[in-house]
């Protein structure tokens, strides 16, 4: 414990020295005005999960605050009730990371609690923060998502909605719906994301492929829109669903 503890503050320790020696500015997310040295200091946004910070927060609406900065590496304060997670956070370019110092996320059974972790988040071309992870059962159950394009399900030319039901361990159940019809199924989740249409109201219009699982890999969710991104192995098709429910 000790030694992955003091792994972890040297990682720290080291890219706080490279990116202060580099003299390196913050990316405006927050803020349009690029000339001021800390935009992101004291600014609020609240997160689908927390899962990418610790697997307790999984499919867990948290608050991310970020507190004061200077230069690229500011403070952070993440909040789910009662559970909290602070720490640091360095900001490049259109890359950010959070090293987590302090949780009071609980222990799992035979290990030890986390106190210093490290995630890793991006800024896309429009200046939009993400933070990205393998879409996760506690990350899907229960919610439902928009699809402008369900060409990657082999519905051409109709909007989606995507409805995820509950979850036993990584299978669970779901259902594409456009107006009155309808196409259920089983899900699979192991980082990879595989479905399976029962029965079909599309046809017969293109369709879901009948009794052929549809596999996406990678299959991810986007913590902060709550977007899922996908991209099936077969047609290299994308798919970006936007989250309705949270």
């Amino acid at each position: 414990m000790m030694a992955t503890q003091f792994s972890g503050w040297f990682v720290s320790l080291i890219c706080i020295l490279v990116l202060v020696a580099c003299d390196v500015r913050p990316f405006s997310y927050f803020d349009d005005d690029n000339d001021d040295d800390e935009p992101w200091e004291h600014e609020t946004i609240s997160l689908s999960s927390g899962g990418a910070f610790h697997p307790a927060l999984a499919g867990m609406p948290v608050t991310l605050t970020f507190g004061e900065f200077d230069g690229p590496i500011g403070r952070f304060r993440l909040e789910q009730d009662s559970i909290v997670q602070t720490g640091d956070v360095i900001i490049s370019g259109d890359v950010c990371t959070f090293f987590v110092t302090s949780s009071s996320c609980p222990r799992y059974a035979g290990g030890q609690r986390e106190t210093t972790s490290i995630v890793f988040c991006e800024v896309d071309s429009d200046g939009r923060l993400l933070i990205i992870v393998p879409a996760q059962p506690a990350e899907l159950a229960h919610r439902t998502f928009t699809c402008p394009d369900g060409k990657a399900f082999g519905i051409a030319e109709r909007n989606l909605q995507l409805d995820f039901d509950r979850f036993g361990w990584n299978t669970g159940t779901f259902t594409l719906s456009s107006g009155d019809l309808l196409a259920p199924g089983v899900v699979t989740v192991r980082d990879s994301c595989e479905f399976e249409v029962d029965e079909s109201d599309f046809s017969p219009e293109p369709s879901p492929r009948d009794s052929t699982p549809i596999i996406f890999d990678p299959c991810e969710v986007d913590t902060v829109s709550g977007r899922l991104f996908a991209e099936d192995v077969d047609t290299r098709m994308n798919l970006i669903c936007h989250l309705l429910t949270k």
